[in-house]
């Protein structure tokens, strides 16, 4: 039977024709396998005919099971060679871009099938239910640092780090077009390389960097809108807001951008991804070096005035004018 599988963390999916192609016993010789080594996966589903998914808390979690594979010839997915399998992120999909899988994320929960079929019913673990298990991903993971490799993040559950790997082309959170002409875009990195900042993803008409704050690391980007002159900074707060929360976090970022004179919050009420986002009209100016550092500092200087606040909102289920009357002190 058909249908999509669930991708949790870091996610490992393997084509099952290849399983039972080059793995003694196929995909019930691998299951067995995987189930005797020191670490198993945090779960593992056979149900689909066509995939098998076994989900990681990171990249190292996985790596016995990706060697198992490579060991009784299974390729892994790259950008070079068509693979048996690939590692999925929850919130960025494939690692790698994959012709043969396709994926999407909806009301919190990620799941892929076979490319060009249709996504049938959804394969999980026993016990499994969506609400939870966007508790769990949205809600626990708070992230501590990032660089053009690997964001480590803290499980508040049980105090652990995970690692998880960036794809390069996944970073993006601005999609905006690309246009045939860059001006503003060449005058932004002409900017960023006097700021120091070893910066990625600087692709037409975005630039990213990752900055350290008092409380926490942050992804800035950048994005260069040509058409209208405009020049926008967004900076990523570490966590997401879980579900269960995102009524009263959004009467936090509504009382703290009260006031605000330059920037405001806003929040993803999807998926709980939140943002500050800064912007300037450069309408017959250049972005500049301090323009360049002061946008990401206004947007680190706010998360990290406000976080702390709205961890006490989301997981001490603090009074939001309670919170908000203590960060502006």
């Amino acid at each position: 039977m058909t249908l999509s599988v669930l991708v949790e963390a870091l996610t490992l999916v393997v084509q099952r024709v290849s399983l039972d192609r080059e793995y003694p016993h196929g995909a019930d010789g691998f299951l067995r396998d995987v189930a005797t080594i020191g670490d198993p996966p945090c779960f593992a589903c056979a149900d689909d005919d066509q995939l098998l998914n076994l989900s990681c808390r990171d990249r190292r979690h996985a790596q016995p099971l990706v060697e198992r594979l490579l060991a009784h010839g299974l390729g892994e997915e790259s950008d070079a060679d068509v693979g048996d399998f690939v590692l999925v992120d929850q919130l960025r999909g494939p690692l790698v871009s994959c012709p043969w899988l396709e994926w999407t994320r909806a009301d919190g929960v990620t799941y892929a099938w076979i490319a060009g079929e249709a996504p049938g019913e959804l394969a999980a673990p026993s016990g499994w239910n969506p609400g939870a298990a966007d508790a769990d991903a949205q809600g626990r993971l708070f992230r501590l640092s990032s660089d053009d490799r690997v964001e480590t993040y803290l499980d508040l559950d049980t105090a652990g780090q995970i690692e998880v790997p960036i794809a390069p082309d996944l970073l993006s959170d601005v999609p905006p077009a690309i246009p045939a002409v860059t001006p503003l875009f060449d005058a932004l990195l002409e900017a960023f390389r006097d700021t120091g900042w070893s910066y990625y993803s600087a692709d037409a008409p975005g630039v990213s960097v990752n900055l350290s704050g008092d409380e926490a690391a942050y992804c800035c980007r950048y994005v260069a809108y040509e058409e209208s002159e405009l020049l926008v900074c967004c900076v990523r707060s570490p966590m997401n807001v879980p579900k269960r929360a995102r009524r009263r976090a959004m009467e936090y970022i509504s009382r703290a951008n009260f006031g605000l004179m330059y920037g405001a919050f806003e929040m993803d009420l999807d998926d709980g991804r939140l943002f500050f986002r800064t912007a300037i009209d450069v309408e017959g100016v250049m972005p500049t070096t301090a323009m360049v550092r002061n946008m990401a500092g206004c947007g680190v200087g706010q998360l990290d005035r406000f976080l702390p606040g709205l961890m006490d909102v989301v997981y001490a289920r603090r009074a939001p004018a309670q919170a908000i009357a203590d960060a502006r002190r």
